[in-house]
């Protein structure tokens, strides 16, 4: 096994677990580091750290040497396959073989030969650290708490409404990836301080809604505002 594991291309780790829009898990992931090599009494540990830890996960990494057979493992079994698609119901190994079971339309084990794996190792998983970036960068602008009225409520829309259904959790993905660009954009612009203030107005009206129970119509607003904000910045 190659112990090389600073090779480990984490972009294109990333990239696997960004196309996983039914994992709510993943969602807004926002980097990737590796721990070290794969160690079960370390792993363990760092489950029983997730349970505190609400803006971490720790995921086991295991690639073959050929690069067809990649798997990613979270601390508690339940990202694994070939495409990181399924929830996995448990993890075994022997001396030889690593066992993972995942369930589809019915059950399937895959079995992985040791001798062909070339890494095997933990990493952290650093998501939604940052929240609603546009209105985190609002909010600060305003001089306002990470937990503030707004952003708690936006976060509620955010876990409670879109992320239950699959149109919504790539909504979130699709915004999670391009958003951070959107603020640094909106910090550099000569007009920054008039489009935080823009922003945040528009932003309280999607609070207002949430608070009325109108998620759909706060989802859209939040959606127009993100859209308009990325025309004002280009002019």
């Amino acid at each position: 096994m190659n112990k090389d594991i600073s090779k480990i291309n984490l972009s294109l780790v990333k990239k696997r677990l960004s196309e996983v829009p039914t994992r709510k898990i993943i969602v807004g992931l926002f980097s990737l580091n590796v721990i070290g090599k794969y160690d079960h009494e370390q792993f363990n540990k760092l489950s029983r750290k997730h349970e505190i830890d609400r803006w971490s996960d720790y995921l086991r990494y295991i690639e073959t040497k050929d690069g067809n057979w990649v798997a990613l493992v979270d601390a508690h079994a339940r990202i694994t396959s070939e495409v990181i698609h399924s929830g996995a119901e448990y993890v075994q190994e022997d001396d030889k073989y690593i066992y993972i079971r995942y369930t589809t339309d019915s059950n399937f084990e895959f079995k992985i030969r040791k001798e062909d794996i070339r890494y095997d190792a933990i990493l952290a998983a650093e998501y939604r650290q940052h929240g609603c970036f546009v209105a985190t960068a609002c909010a600060e602008h305003k001089g306002l708490s990470d937990n503030c009225f707004e952003l708690e409520t936006l976060r509620g829309l955010r876990d409670n409404f879109m992320l239950k259904t699959r149109e919504g959790i790539e909504l979130v993905n699709e915004y999670y990836q391009k958003a951070p660009f959107l603020v640094e954009l909106v910090k550099n612009h000569p007009k920054s301080s008039q489009l935080f203030s823009w922003s945040f107005e528009k932003i309280n009206q999607a609070v207002e809604l949430t608070t009325q129970g109108r998620y759909g119509a706060a989802v859209n607003h939040y959606k127009r505002t993100v859209l308009e904000l990325e025309n004002l910045v280009q002019k």
